[in-house]
């Protein structure tokens, strides 16, 4: 470790290592707050920006992808592009709805775009620490779907 440079909020930074990835090499460059003399925490700014992205954008991708493999969204889908090729200016459309708060679920909708207004009828409820996944359609709830372990554990694994 050289070239130790401190800010005045107390980060300490260095060159922590070199790696090579797709034929660049990449300077990885460390850190340790410090508050009062104690270090409160340490990282490396390539691994921050990987873990954040990697929370923001996959967890939604992961639980997206949970709820469109049951073989419920698929009926939705389905559901709803039949009925949409009798009628021209009706679409499939769909949202995933992120928690308020970390911690609580997210909700999948599935829905009917009519151009002036989107009902949607089919609600998928997603608990991101456990991936159970709720189904609520017409406002009638159906309870826990069976899922593929697989994305199951992606979800749970995206949204720590």
């Amino acid at each position: 470790m050289s070239d130790i440079k401190v800010t005045e909020s107390g980060r300490a930074t260095f060159h922590k290592k070199s790696a090579l990835k797709n034929g660049k090499v990449i300077d990885v460059i460390g850190y340790l707050d410090v508050v009062g003399g104690k270090i409160v925490s340490e990282g490396d700014t390539t691994t921050d920006k990987n873990l954040a992205r990697a929370h923001e954008v996959t967890c939604e991708d992961a639980v997206s992808a949970l709820v469109e493999r049951t073989p419920e969204a698929r009926r939705a889908e389905k559901e709803i592009s039949d009925a949409a090729e009798k009628t021209p200016d009706v679409h499939l459309a769909g949202m995933v709805l992120p928690p308020e708060k970390p911690g609580d679920s997210w909700t999948v909708a599935v829905c009917e775009d009519h151009g002036d207004h989107m009902p949607c009828f089919h609600f998928f409820t997603v608990d991101p620490s456990s991936a159970k996944v709720t189904y609520t359609v017409f406002g009638e709830e159906r309870g826990a779907l069976k899922t593929d372990p697989t994305l199951a554990e992606k979800v749970r694994a995206a949204c720590k």
